[in-house]
């Protein structure tokens, strides 16, 4: 079946086309919010005639919704859902979002005709407070980025590669991800272990308060703040574990990357997606949510246990590719 493939961005540039070829146009719609699209989506979408439309966020969803009834038209809806939505909006820092974007997604996201969601719980998730009819909702996982699935198949080069005495977080720096109840797990388990070093890779506008906690903690010369690196392999792999501590999560890439690249995780059993990638005592360990107190005993279980890598990578096998893109493909209609 032939087709073409159209690239819109509602806000933000695409100066990174993240690996799309040169030839796949990219329109900008030039707005700076996704509650200011509706006008200018309706005339995109009046000027350029589809037959499918893939959309990512709910919210922009909405407006893709209302752009097709204003229109008049009867194209298919796809919806990429990115995230545990009644905890996105239970967390969202503004009252509009909390209250007055929510209800708009409650009463309009139903109308799209399929909606994708990363994880089993986010789902789960759609169905229960969305009242998405379970016949319109399908899971499919993130693929690893190339990269990633180039490490996760060379297993036996980096078998018995040894590992800093680093437990790391990647993430952006803010308050959805918890970081701070990281610092408070990390300081529990300094008191028995006092070797063990925090690496926080990241940028956001909390890190400032996290720098301050840390110093309140007196964890401080053992915690590490580093700017965001292309180069987030190189961290994985020298880690002797990734954590992750959010209030909530889509499908956390941190996740899939850092067990492609052999290295254990450790995850609350936070809304998301940890559930659908943890086994435990094969590639990580799950605790209990936001109780730091377990998160600290995981954090040290992940060191003192002896990890075989190749099990880990191995644990990634369901994220590659040649799995999952043929779902999407399905999904669209191609």
């Amino acid at each position: 079946m032939g087709y073409s493939l159209r690239v819109v961005i509602g806000y933000g540039d695409c100066s990174r086309r993240n690996g799309l070829r040169e030839s796949i146009p990219v329109h900008i719609l030039g707005v700076t919010s996704s509650k200011k699209a509706i006008s200018r989506i309706t005339r995109y979408l009046k000027a350029n005639r589809t037959k499918r439309l893939f959309v990512i966020g709910p919210e922009n969803t909405v407006n893709a919704i209302i752009a097709r009834r204003l229109l008049n038209e009867d194209f298919k809806i796809i919806s990429y859902c990115t995230s545990t939505l009644s905890y996105e909006y239970k967390y969202a820092g503004t009252f509009f979002r909390r209250n007055i974007t929510r209800i708009g997604v409650k009463a309009f996201y139903k109308k799209a005709d399929t909606i994708v969601a990363q994880t089993n719980l986010m789902m789960k998730d759609l169905e229960e407070y969305f009242d998405i009819p379970k016949d319109k909702l399908v899971v499919i996982h993130n693929p690893l980025a190339k990269r990633f699935e180039q490490i996760q198949q060379n297993k036996e080069k980096e078998k018995n590669v040894e590992k800093a005495d680093v437990l790391l977080f990647v993430g952006r720096l803010g308050k959805e991800k918890a970081i701070d109840l990281l610092l408070y797990a990390f300081e529990i388990l300094c008191r028995k272990n006092e070797t063990t070093e925090l690496r926080i890779v990241g940028d956001g506008d909390q890190k400032e308060d996290l720098l301050k906690l840390s110093s309140k903690l007196r964890i401080g010369k053992r915690v590490t703040f580093v700017p965001f690196t292309d180069n987030i392999e190189d961290e994985y792999k020298n880690a002797k574990a990734t954590v992750l501590c959010s209030y909530y999560e889509g499908m956390p890439n941190v996740l899939i990357e850092s067990i492609a690249c052999g290295t254990p995780v450790v995850s609350f059993d936070l809304p998301g997606g940890p559930a659908d990638i943890i086994e435990d005592g094969i590639n990580g360990y799950l605790a209990k949510y936001l109780d730091i107190n377990n998160l600290a005993e995981c954090m040290q279980k992940a060191l003192d246990k002896e990890w075989d890598s190749v099990d880990i990578k191995n644990s990634a096998n369901k994220f590659l590719g040649e799995s999952i893109l043929p779902k999407y493909e399905k999904v669209v209609g191609l």
